[in-house]
């Protein structure tokens, strides 16, 4: 009873087949001799009187006495060891390793006969591993996750809005099978082992505690000693493992302690990542300069060692191999005097995988917190910085207290672990991701460790002569850090630095420093001396001063430019000739300096607003840097006048059309055109002033931006980041003024003075403008800008007229572009929906009256916009073997045949996929009778001596109401008693007639099959196709997913989708039946005016289609149809439809001519105009079944048909076709038709061996005009007469 207990609660602790069960039997062997003992022991007493028997009974006595003693004993170190080994999951401690203590256990079974059966650590791994397959990650002993509470709240977080559903999924899937960190296992190959770095040797003693630390948590796992393991390594994980090797880096906030670092890279995991939906920028500093306004207060919290809170998927257990010394595993130090070297193993990630950012980020950001705010445990903004937390509130108990329930609801939820000594109380004044956030006065400042360090290395850069790569990409990022402090601008200085790194790969790699490059190091490292790390993140509260716009244009004969600013000075100017042959958008930025410099004394302390037309030039100087050194050049001119000055220069982007008033500045006669219409930009009181030499010739003196630098370094006694000392008051800012609306009567809507009882009533009526599908994009868009104002505190509906409404929907915008996943079609749909919303809840367009709106679209879609594909067609090779294999192989198989029947419809009928099926079981967009085929929607009737299949077609996409005149009024054709039935019934019957010679293709005898499978008496009103419980209806998804691994397994595309029946179905229509009898079968005519969809053309042509998609003779009376016959690999056909037939056999000349259609087409041939992957273009005709290379074999062909039924004389074979293309010439015969006379038709034809003669065709006969092709008058036809 005692072992039972013993070992359930083994059990639990997840220790099987380690070294508590192997005390087990050490225990229970030892009492199993306790036992043998005592039954032998009355035995013994039944045998006296000899010596013999007195000498057993001794002996059997003693060692009764010794066996109970040392079951005792064994009890209790059994018992004491157990508990060691549950708190350290590691059996290690057994092995000779110095612990003289572990050996007793050992000692006893050898001293009492019993052989010690201890596992190994490779076989607790492999439980470990055994574990988590059967039961999960989360039943790891280092996971502390609670998938029973998790999972619920997250998918409750889904269906609200908040989680991604996608993102959701993968998390959970994530804590159920562990996580792959987006490392693609097919990628990793071989064995590779590395020896670990000085850095992690010299700091023995912080990698030692931090490894142990990690063996405590049961992050990592002890394998054993590496002499011993090595060997075994490669017969637990296979083939393929990694030991990677480890160094040691300073943490960020505490630089005396060394943390471990792990090399993937090195060993090509990093390599074999694919971050995918992993991939994310880190954009805290831009939230955070949005977010924190004025006295806003800030909550910064940490959490502890947040990479190994991630689970790993077993199979990468075998690429988280290391070696390091022995430890003890309690979160201590380990033995200094030992040199042999263990192997470990990560069971969760560590610093150092590529993907393990991502992969928090996922789970943190996008889920975690998420759920916190579907629950409502946070309701305001909050940033994130990898593992760095800050909620930014209004008041500091706000702030604690959402922050602290954040923490507490995490940890008892998730596990998740908060350094709470780390955590520090709202304040206005808090360090955060590197930086002194002070809300008060709207600076962050470096720290003073921070800014000593980056000056150091600043001033080593500034008097080097070369750099390596990880010395450049290193001052790359202190450079970075450090510009944020200083005015906008600043990051032109950067632009020396990258080039340095250009075309550099490995770190050790050194280049030589430029002087301009050294002159930017040494100009940064006076900057920040002198601010001390100091300045502005925000500038919306300096006052806004004039503002400016500037231009400039380059044609042959002219070439200047000009500027105006709304207080009215204005200048004009022409280049010459040496400036002029400048590109345009260095002459844009020459314009914009030159308006700053003369204006600049005037624009102290302002926020300067300037319009520039200029793409190029108007997106580096919003971003301060240019990778085309002329603009750079420019932008460190502007940087240098605004230091100078101490003004702030806002660009923004306006077109030409609303730059006038400068491009007219910059046009050799447009200052009359500039000063009709001047005080429509300049402020009301103003007058104009011009230049004082305007209408000059300018040029471009030498822009020597070194010695603008050294002359700036001068004025660095005068210039301050925080020029007034603490800085302006935060007001109104920019946004308002630059947010003109664009309507300037009174405000009002139709919701205005609407008397309430029509209230619903004008809802109703409005809601009709909208389809299902439209509704749920308005959702999909409202969802997304829904989580984006909750995370910044905004209402999800904003006021009509808000003034900031503009900035917000901006904002919102630049996050959409910011998603990568996102391309321009989704993001201008997420957009309109959310505005749609907005008009829904009786509120105005957010986007009404907000200036720059469309501009600010228009450069989404330059930037998000990706090329289009056509739909792709399936392969009508790919579903033949399909349908084959079912025809074959399983014939009794309802899903089957029931997915040949669905196919076989939609190709015949060019229906789209949502008349068959629905898209969901329940909600908006389940079965819809008035949508969806039901059973009385087929029926399989006679006609002749085939069979025809009728479709009915209800509403549809382009007639939702079903209001055609298809279906309002009945084809002739149709059988009587289909004619039956409700009023309101659709009577768009479409029919399909049989193809009983290919059973592939044979309509009837799938819908026959398909009809006895079911097996069973249907309902007219339930649906046709039908799921696999047979009861409920076909959905599209999973029609979708059944033919698109259809078309795999088959050789087909992971492209392909059932909307490519469809395009293959036209297709093939097209080319086998024409145009005009396609475009109606399909539903594409636009004749609104017939009745009925086939009023034009025959019934027989009608059934015929199938038959002649496929190229085979039809059953149906009527016109045999041409074989299809495809293009040719890399081209592409566009048929042209078959000219009607002469309606006459004699008449006049005219009439004679007109038997051909205009492009000189036989009556029943059809051409296919063609192009070649090289671009050439030519044409194939067909004819009877055939296809000719050239017109005049078509029209030979023609004749040669014509004559063998008696209607012509025979033609003879032209040179250049194939024997094949019309029977045997005879020779020199006239034909007997009339000299006709050339026409407007008339045309040479080139046919080899015929140069100079006209070889115009006859209309009839097909033969050649045998005149020369300048003739005049009348043409004269061969038969024959082949002159080579």
């Amino acid at each position: 009873m005692m072992l039972h207990t013993r070992s359930r609660c083994l059990s639990r602790l997840n220790l099987r087949a380690g070294f508590a069960q192997q005390c087990e039997r050490t225990f229970f062997g030892m009492m199993c001799r306790f036992m043998l003992g005592f039954a032998f022991l009355p035995c013994s007493l039944l045998v006296q009187r000899t010596q013999l028997c007195e000498l057993a009974l001794f002996g059997v006595t003693c060692r009764f006495m010794l066996v109970s003693f040392a079951s005792i004993l064994l009890f209790f170190l059994f018992s004491v060891y157990t508990g060691f080994a549950v708190r350290n999951n590691d059996a290690s401690f057994l092995k000779a390793s110095g612990n003289t203590s572990a050996r007793i256990p050992v000692f006893l079974c050898l001293l009492f006969g019993c052989t010690p059966c201890l596992s190994s650590p490779l076989d607790e791994l492999r439980a470990l591993r055994d574990l988590v397959l059967s039961k999960g990650v989360s039943a790891l002993p280092g996971c502390p996750m609670q998938l029973e509470k998790f999972i619920p709240i997250c998918r409750r977080a889904m269906s609200r809005g908040y989680v991604r559903d996608h993102i959701g999924e993968y998390v959970i899937n994530g804590f159920i099978h562990g996580f792959d960190l987006g490392v693609v296992r097919d990628a990793l190959h071989g064995r590779r082992v590395f020896r670990n770095y000085p850095t992690s040797v010299a700091a023995r003693g912080s990698v030692s505690k931090a490894v142990s630390r990690r063996i405590c948590r049961h992050k990592s796992f002890c394998l054993g000693p590496w002499a011993e393991v090595s060997s075994l390594l490669g017969d637990f994980f296979g083939a393929d493992y990694y030991v990677f090797p480890m160094g040691a880096v300073p943490k960020p906030h505490a630089p005396t302690v060394m943390r471990p670092t792990s090399d993937h890279t090195r060993t090509g995991l990093n390599m074999a990542t694919v971050l995918g939906i992993l991939g994310h920028s880190l954009d805290a500093y831009k939230q955070l300069e949005h977010l924190l306004s004025a006295g806003a207060w800030m909550t910064v919290a940490d959490i502890d060692d947040a990479f190994s809170y991630i689970p790993l998927a077993p199979w990468l257990w075998a690429f988280m191999l290391f070696r390091w010394f022995l430890v003890s595993g309690d979160d201590s130090d380990d033995d200094a005097s030992s040199s042999d070297l263990h192997c470990y193993v990560n069971l969760f990630a560590d610093f150092g995988t590529r993907g393990a950012p991502g992969t928090f980020k996922l789970i943190l950001v996008d889920v975690f917190i998420g759920m916190a705010r579907s629950e409502f445990i946070i309701t305001i903004p909050l940033v994130v910085y990898v593992d760095d937390v800050a909620l930014v509130s209004a008041s500091q108990e706000q702030g604690d207290s959402e922050m602290h329930a954040l923490q507490v609801w995490t940890t008892d939820l998730t596990g998740l672990a908060w350094q709470l000594l780390k955590g520090l109380s709202a304040a206005q004044v808090n360090l955060y991701i590197g930086f002194w956030w002070n809300t008060t006065s709207l600076t962050r400042t470096l720290p003073e460790k921070k800014l000593a360090s980056y000056l150091q290395v600043l001033y080593d850069a500034g008097t080097s002569a070369s750099l390596t790569l990880h010395d450049l990409q290193s001052l790359a990022g202190k450079m970075q850090r450090g510009i944020m402090t200083l005015p906008p601008g600043a990051a032109c200085l950067l632009v020396n630095c990258y080039l340095l790194m250009s075309g550099l790969t490995l770190p050790w790699q050194r280049r030589r420093t430029t002087r301009a490059a050294r002159h930017d190091f040494q100009f940064v490292h006076d900057l920040l001396r002198f601010n001390q790390g100091r300045g502005y993140y925000s500038y919306d509260g300096f006052p806004t001063g004039p503002g400016f716009r500037s231009d400039a244009s380059k044609s042959r004969d002219y070439t200047g430019g000009g500027w105006v600013t709304t207080e009215g000075f204005y200048d004009h100017y022409k280049y010459g000739s040496s400036a002029a042959r400048k590109p345009i958008d260095y002459l844009e930025g020459d314009s914009v300096l030159r308006c700053m410099s003369d204006n600049a004394h005037r624009w102290s302390g302002l926020f300067i607003p300037g319009g520039i037309d200029n793409t190029a030039f108007e997106l580096s100087a919003e971003s301060g840097r240019s990778r085309v050194p002329r603009l750079n050049d420019l932008l460190r001119g502007s940087f240098v006048l605004q230091l100078q000055y101490n003004f702030i220069l806002g660009p923004y982007w306006l077109p030409s059309k609303e730059n006038y008033l400068a491009d007219a500045l910059s046009r050799r006669d447009g200052l009359a055109a500039f000063l009709s219409r001047a005080y429509d930009f300049v402020e009301a009181g103003r007058m104009l002033a011009a230049h004082h030499d305007a209408g000059r010739v300018v040029t471009l003196a030498d822009n020597d931006y070194l010695d603008a630098m050294q002359a700036l370094r001068q004025l660095l006694k005068q210039y301050s980041s925080n020029y007034a000392g603490d800085g302006p008051v935060r007001g109104a800012g920019v946004g308002g003024d630059a947010q003109l609306l664009s309507i300037q009567y009174p405000y009002t809507s139709i919701f205005e003075g609407l008397p309430p009882e029509l209230a619903d009533r004008l809802d109703e009526i409005m809601d009709n403008r909208l389809r299902p599908n439209s509704l749920r994009k308005v959702t999909a868009g409202f969802t997304r800008w829904a989580a984006f104002a909750d995370e910044r505190g905004w209402d999800r509906i904003m006021d009509s007229g808000l003034p900031t409404r503009g900035g917000r929907l901006c904002a919102w915008i630049l996050s959409l572009v910011d998603d990568t996943a996102l391309v321009y079609a989704s993001i201008s749909t997420y957009v309109w929906g959310m505005r749609t919303m907005h008009t829904l809840q009786h509120k105005s367009d957010p986007a009404m009256g907000c200036e720059f709106f469309r501009q600010l679209m228009r450069s989404v879609a330059v930037l998000t916009s990706v090329p289009g594909e056509p739909r792709k067609r399936v392969e009508l090779a790919v579903l033949r073997s399909l349908l084959s294999d079912i025809l074959k192989n399983h014939w009794n198989d309802r899903a089957k045949v029931q997915l040949g029947l669905i196919i076989l419809i939609l190709l015949f009928t060019f229906s789209r996929s949502e008349c068959p099926c629905p898209l969901n079981f329940t909600g908006d967009f389940s079965f819809d009778p008035a949508k969806h085929w039901q059973v009385r929607d087929m029926s399989l009737r006679r006609s002749g001596d085939g069979w025809v299949l009728w479709v009915r077609f209800k509403a549809i996409k382009q007639d939702a109401r079903i209001e055609r005149p298809e279906a309002r009024h009945a084809d002739p054709n149709l059988p009587a008693d289909m004619h039956a039935g409700d009023r309101t019934d659709s009577k768009d019957w479409v029919p399909i007639g049989d193809i009983p010679s290919d059973d592939i293709f044979s309509i009837s005898k799938w819908y026959m099959q398909f009809t006895q499978l079911v097996g069973r008496t249907r309902q007219p009103d339930e649906p046709f196709f039908l799921a696999a419980d047979g009861v409920r209806p076909y959905t599209y998804s999973a029609f979708s997913g059944e033919f698109k691994r259809a078309c795999i397994a088959h050789g087909g595309s992971d492209r392909d989708a059932p909307h490519g029946l469809r395009v293959l179905g036209y297709f093939l229509s097209k080319s086998g039946n024409g145009e005009d009898i396609t475009v109606a079968h399909g539903g594409w005519s636009a004749d609104s005016d017939g009745h009925a969809r086939y009023d034009r053309f025959e019934h027989a042509s009608v059934l015929s289609v199938p038959a002649g998609m496929l190229g085979i003779d039809s059953i149906f009376s009527g016109t045999p149809r041409a074989p299809r016959t495809g293009a040719r690999r890399g081209e592409h056909s566009a048929p042209v439809a078959p000219a009607p037939p002469p309606t006459s056999d004699s008449g006049s000349d005219d009439e004679v001519e007109s038997s051909s259609d205009a492009s000189g087409l036989p009556p029943g041939a059809v051409r296919e105009d063609r192009v070649t992957d090289s671009g050439r273009k030519y044409s194939v005709y067909f004819f009877a079944g055939r296809q000719y290379s050239s017109l005049v074999g078509c029209w030979r062909a023609f004749a040669s048909r014509t004559a063998s039924r008696g209607d012509e004389p025979d033609c003879a074979s032209v040179d250049g076709e194939s024997s094949s293309d019309a029977m045997s010439p005879s020779s020199d015969t006239r034909v007997s038709s009339p000299r006709l006379p050339r026409s407007a038709s008339h045309r040479r034809v080139r046919v080899h061996g015929r140069g100079a003669f006209c070889n115009h065709p006859h209309p009839e006969s097909g033969a050649l005009c045998s005149l020369p092709h300048s003739h005049d008058g009348n043409c004269d036809w061969w038969t024959g007469g082949r002159r080579r």
